[in-house]
């Protein structure tokens, strides 16, 4: 089964950014089953604060496409690139329930 994926990736500097998006769509496009488009498909925010969603102007517009079905999967290096605070996390996890399959953590 096809399962439509996004990328994400938050953290301070541009250039440790570039790399991160770069091994997370590397990753994305080596999956045969996963659809990916590195320019329509990665997120990213720099120098933003992981404990909120607020401000993270990637992240919003990430978030928005899945809750309207757009992803199945959101693939990210480490859960804390995502969120730092668990009860915004968990929030998140809950309302994306039913429309997509989850988050695919690399850990590289």
């Amino acid at each position: 089964m096809t399962r439509r994926v996004a990328v994400y990736n938050c953290v301070q500097g541009e250039e440790l950014n570039t790399i991160q998006v770069m091994m997370l769509s590397e990753l994305a496009r080596s999956i045969p089953y996963w659809k990916f488009n590195a320019k329509k498909d990665a997120y990213s925010d720099v120098g933003c604060s992981k404990a909120k969603i607020e401000g993270r102007a990637a992240l919003e517009e990430l978030i928005s496409k899945a809750k309207r079905g757009k992803y199945d999967l959101i693939v990210v290096k480490e859960v804390n690139n995502l969120l730092r605070n668990t009860e915004l996390l968990m929030g998140l996890i809950n309302d994306l329930s039913g429309v997509w399959s989850g988050f695919h953590v690399s850990g590289k």
